[in-house]
């Protein structure tokens, strides 16, 4: 279904895509023919199945900030990483676009052969959409949101109008809806769900964590009280990867079955 979102003058305000390239290389084939230049960091003797994350970037960043952060980190936990690339990001082919690329991370575990119950998703910020997203698709083990976005029309609309898209106001938020309704996405999905966020989030504000909490069925928020929405993780460190530690150990001890 076409999509108002996935305007060019949505692109154009909400994307700001870098060519830096991953050192983990996978070139990882979407069902449209597009390719995404992914970074693909295997726990040791790690088999097809194995547990892994799925992490989604931020719309200003890209796989190669977070691969040499977070890939070894996960690696010490036991689990495989793959950092998502985005559409016109780090080499991959096309252009990001909001709502055609939903479907790209269920193509990721397909394309790769993961279980999706040994999967974990993991996103921060626009990266939540991603998550979230493929929790709706697919039985996952587990959701991880760092500074996660709840209602993304507040965010569009710091950056541009309906009426610059050439729609009116309702036609906008019912295609949100349509695609971004996160809460009811999340509501569904019956696995575990750890949100990170700063209590004094200046860009994307607590409220969006909180809302996310309230949908799900199995919610672990934590509010931390340093730092905003792009240094969460450095001035948090150590709580931050204490808490993501203790969640990808829960669900690996305490696996989904086969839906």
């Amino acid at each position: 279904m076409a999509s108002i979102l996935d305007h060019w003058l949505v692109t154009q305000s909400y994307f700001f895509p870098r060519q830096d390239p991953v050192a983990g290389l996978c070139v990882v084939p979407m069902r449209d023919g597009c390719q995404l230049h992914c970074a693909y960091v295997r726990a040791p003797h790690s088999e097809p199945g194995a547990p892994t994350v799925l992490y989604f970037h931020g719309n200003g960043e890209t796989a190669s900030d977070w691969e040499p952060v977070l890939g070894p980190f996960f690696t010490d936990c036991g689990w495989s990483t793959v950092f998502v690339e985005y559409r016109g990001y780090g080499g991959s082919d096309g252009v990001p676009k909001l709502a055609q690329m939903l479907s790209d991370g269920e193509d990721v575990v397909q394309s790769l052969g993961l279980s999706p119950q040994q999967v974990v998703a993991f996103g921060r910020s626009i990266g939540s959409l991603y998550a979230v997203e493929l929790a709706r698709r697919l039985p996952l083990g587990g959701v991880i949101l760092d500074s996660g976005i709840h209602d993304l029309a507040e965010r569009l609309l710091c950056r541009l109008t309906p009426e610059e898209l050439g729609v009116t106001d309702a036609f906008f938020e019912n295609d949100i809806r349509t695609h971004f309704d996160q809460g009811q996405k999340l509501s569904q999905f019956e696995g575990p769900v750890l949100l990170l966020h700063a209590r004094d989030d200046q860009l994307v504000n607590a409220t969006h964590a909180e809302r996310n909490a309230a949908a799900c069925q199995r919610p672990q928020l934590k509010l931390l009280p340093l730092g905003g929405h792009n240094n969460l993780y450095s001035v948090n460190r150590r709580v931050y990867l204490d808490s993501v530690r203790e969640f990808l150990d829960f669900v690996r001890l305490n696996p989904r079955g086969p839906e």
